[in-house]
């Protein structure tokens, strides 16, 4: 079983600019964030995670080592859990990126790729190819991923065939050779 987490909360969120995959200009976490690290923390020890892959970002990496500190479980960074490249926007406001003509279109037409970016449907397939990754490779039953809002609201979007929604967390179970949603929903 995948157990998917967005990233604590950050200063950036709070003024809604976009990181994306920005790695150059750190973020803080808000209080918010540290209380949603502390949540997080407390679903992975209820459901006996065994193991925390995170996207390699700056606030990812940082929640897992924060939730880990008196686990002591083993953590794996991947590439493949990074949010959606936002490509020329990342920096910029969440209003100009929603705004913007092009970016509209990469919300209807999952193929158009983002000026400078990605598409979504190279988001969910990098992201499930992540997921194979863990199937095939470890002996995990039930992980911890940590990675970014879009994605997670994205993938869920795609393997549930239900339109998209901001989401927080959400989990997943392979089963019968698919992937499938068992539960989601956004912190408190």
């Amino acid at each position: 079983m995948y157990y998917l987490f967005r990233h604590g909360e950050t200063n950036w969120n709070v003024e809604k600019r976009i990181k994306g995959q920005l790695e150059d200009l750190k973020t803080e976490f808000t209080s918010k964030g540290k209380t949603q690290i502390d949540n997080i923390l407390n679903e992975i020890k209820k459901y006996n995670i065994e193991a925390i892959f995170t996207s390699d970002s700056y606030r990812t990496k940082e929640t897992s080592k924060i939730i880990n500190l008196n686990l002591q479980l083993p953590i794996y960074y991947y590439e493949k859990f990074r949010g959606l490249n936002m490509g020329d926007f990342q920096g910029g406001f969440m209003s100009d990126f929603l705004n913007n003509e092009k970016v509209k279109k990469a919300f209807v037409d999952y193929n158009y790729v983002i000026p400078g970016g990605e598409s979504i449907n190279q988001l969910n397939e990098r992201f499930i190819s992540g997921l194979d990754i863990i199937r095939d490779n470890y002996n995990y039953s039930k992980v911890a991923i940590v990675s970014h809002g879009a994605a997670i609201s994205n993938i869920k979007s795609k393997l549930s065939g239900e339109n998209y929604e901001d989401i927080d967390f959400c989990v997943i179970i392979y089963k019968d050779n698919q992937y499938s949603i068992i539960d989601y929903g956004t912190y408190n």
